[in-house]
């Protein structure tokens, strides 16, 4: 049982990091291409809606993805103690983090 504990821990562990690095990154380049469009942001959720509605998306969509700046504080600050619903949170939103960093890129080679 210990080994099982061990294990889940080194998951919780493994899977913090990534999606904090994940999140991390999608609001750096939110954060640069609001810079490039020469709009200011007051706080990572503010950087993550702004540039969703720069990019088209709907009112919905932008609250949903200012919202994963929450849960990107939470995985990097360790607050409210870790739990399965910030992956869910992540999961749950990831065709539109997909959807956004096509939408990134796609300016960018414009």
């Amino acid at each position: 049982m210990a080994e099982f504990r061990y294990a889940r821990g080194r998951i919780v562990d493994s899977v913090r990091y990534l999606l904090t690095n994940i999140l991390t990154a999608l609001i750096e380049v939110c954060g640069a291409f609001l810079t490039n469009e020469g709009i200011a942001a007051e706080n990572y959720g503010d950087a993550l809606r702004k540039a969703g509605g720069v990019l088209g998306l709907t009112e919905q969509e932008q609250d949903d993805l200012a919202a994963l700046a929450a849960q990107r504080n939470r995985l990097a600050h360790r607050y409210l103690n870790f739990r399965w619903q910030t992956i869910r949170a992540f999961s749950d939103r990831r065709e539109l983090i997909a959807r956004v960093a096509g939408l990134l890129l796609r300016k960018a080679e414009e």
